[in-house]
């Protein structure tokens, strides 16, 4: 996976240090996040499919587009549950979810 190559962490216009840092944090917790979507789709379909069959640049383009439509069809309201489910019940949740895209 390449930390610079699909999220834009690099940001060429900011010359303030902090927001420079800022920038690099918020890249650093992107990639966690597409870190662990691939552990939750390695879990489940294998990790030689995932690792030879998914893109990490139309991973990342995919959930940019659906975030968006997500946000408009379904109110906040909705995701409350998720603030609730322990480490383990949010993992399992990952597995129901993740429906097979081959």
């Amino acid at each position: 996976m390449s930390l610079q190559g699909n999220d834009k962490c690099e940001i060429k216009t900011l010359g303030y240090p902090r927001a420079a840092l800022f920038s690099f944090c918020m890249a650093l917790v992107a990639y966690n996040i597409l870190s662990v979507i691939k552990a939750a789709l390695r879990s489940v379909h294998g990790h030689e499919k995932i690792d030879a069959d998914i893109s990490n640049y139309y991973l990342v383009e995919e959930i940019q587009t659906t975030y968006t439509g997500m946000t408009i069809a379904i109110p906040d309201v909705e995701w409350k549950f998720i603030n609730n489910l322990s480490l383990p019940e949010e993992a399992q949740r990952l597995k129901e979810v993740n429906v097979p895209f081959f």
